[in-house]
């Protein structure tokens, strides 16, 4: 047989199988309108909206902006609270601080600032300083007044530094009474006798910018005398 007659032969037959599969093709495929109209009702099982994923990637979404919005709340505590957890302790106790004597340049620098001092007979002043740094923390002075009506001893502690937490703060921050005199408010109590029957009172003051903490200890229950020379 010729070897061009058999692939003109091959060439024909593969043109006939070619129309026949375009020809029944085109009989087989509808309109795109007709198409949609006949399978609608399938096409729309696959919406989102109406399908189970559709519902998964709803509440997905959901979940993931809620994670966020806790996200951002927990990062703004977090940069709120950051400066006060990050606040150092300033406070410190007697174990911090150590005792000294006043020299003579400091202790009349004191008179100075507190004149009522020369209306008392002192007896001792010392400081205490703060260990780590040698700052100044209190200056203590024991004193004692004599008046026509009664006699006084007295423990007067000048607060130098606030965070100073010493053992009868507490008290003194919250005694219960209060007095008015010369322009000053004073705040005391009385807690009844000593073993040497001395009545004890304890008083918060103000001077100069700081605080005084009075120990006072006397014959008779009264501090009418000593208020009107002290302040």
């Amino acid at each position: 047989m010729d070897g061009s007659n058999s692939v003109s032969h091959k060439t024909d037959r593969m043109g006939k199988i070619e129309r026949n599969i375009k020809r029944r093709m085109k009989r087989s495929m509808p309109a795109f309108e007709d198409w949609y109209r006949a399978n609608g009702e399938r096409l729309g099982s696959f919406d989102e909206s109406k399908s189970g994923r559709g519902e998964v990637l709803s509440k997905t979404k959901k979940g993931w902006v809620a994670a966020l919005c806790s996200l951002c709340a927990l990062l703004l505590l977090a940069v709120c609270l950051y400066p006060i957890l990050q606040r150092e302790d300033l406070t410190f106790r007697e174990e911090d601080v150590y005792h000294s004597m006043l020299n003579e340049q400091e202790e009349s620098g004191l008179m100075s600032a507190y004149p009522f001092l020369s209306q008392l007979t002192v007896q001792n002043v010392n400081e205490l300083r703060l260990l780590r740094d040698d700052s100044l923390v209190f200056i203590i002075a024991d004193a004692e007044l004599l008046t026509d009506d009664n006699f006084y001893q007295i423990k007067l502690q000048i607060e130098y530094n606030e965070n100073y937490l010493f053992p009868s703060r507490d008290v003194y921050e919250n005694l219960a009474e209060s007095m008015s005199y010369g322009g000053q408010t004073i705040r005391y109590q009385y807690f009844g006798s000593d073993t040497n029957e001395m009545h004890l009172y304890l008083l918060s003051s103000e001077m100069n910018g700081r605080r005084l903490f009075w120990e006072v200890r006397c014959f008779e229950d009264e501090l009418d005398s000593l208020v009107q020379v002290v302040f």
